[in-house]
């Protein structure tokens, strides 16, 4: 049979932990969740960018910055280019932003379920039982204030503008599943 390791034992000799068949399944499904990202979103015309990680001088004034030594030298954690920040902005925004993420999310969950079902996901569900993830197409639009409508039939207790607490995001997810 199968041998159960805690979490400590796993840390504790992590080479070998990650050589597991559950742990290479997660690793393909991270980077097949990443590949789907890139190629729905270049089907739509988007460009990635790549820019620099480290450079060579802080690129923060008066900011904490990330000091690595790089070649015996000091080398910076480049934060996010505020520079470029006006040339991403020109680009011409389309369609609801809210829609191309539905979008995005929806490719990949077909990539997933097409490309990796029969094998990683399997594997992950073996030792982390779960109940397979569903998706509509096209995505439900739940305005915030349904949603505190929802939990308050359920009776649950909350204010209009109180944020959601994690056992209520999943409560009112089990709730939007049941009526849909």
């Amino acid at each position: 049979g199968e041998t159960t390791v805690n979490q400590d034992t796993r840390l504790a000799i992590e080479f070998i932990d990650l050589m597991t068949s559950t742990s290479q399944a997660v690793f393909g499904l991270q980077s097949g969740v990443c590949q789907l990202f890139r190629e729905t979103l270049s089907q739509k015309g988007f460009v990635e960018i790549q820019t620099p990680k480290i450079i060579s001088a802080a690129s923060e004034g008066g900011a904490n910055v990330f000091t690595v030594s790089y070649f015996k030298t000091s080398a910076y954690l480049a934060h996010p280019p505020n520079s470029r920040s006006h040339d991403v902005a020109s680009v011409p925004i389309c369609r609801n932003v809210i829609d191309e993420i539905a979008d995005t999310l929806v490719g990949i969950f077909k990539g997933l379920q097409e490309s990796f079902h029969q094998t990683e996901i399997q594997t992950v569900c073996k030792q982390f039982p779960c109940e397979p993830f569903k998706f509509l197409e096209p995505t439900l639009r739940l305005e915030y204030k349904e949603g505190v409508a929802m939990l308050r039939e359920a009776g649950v207790e909350m204010g209009d503008e109180e944020d959601l607490s994690t056992p209520n995001e999943k409560l009112l997810g089990r709730l939007v599943k049941e009526k849909v």
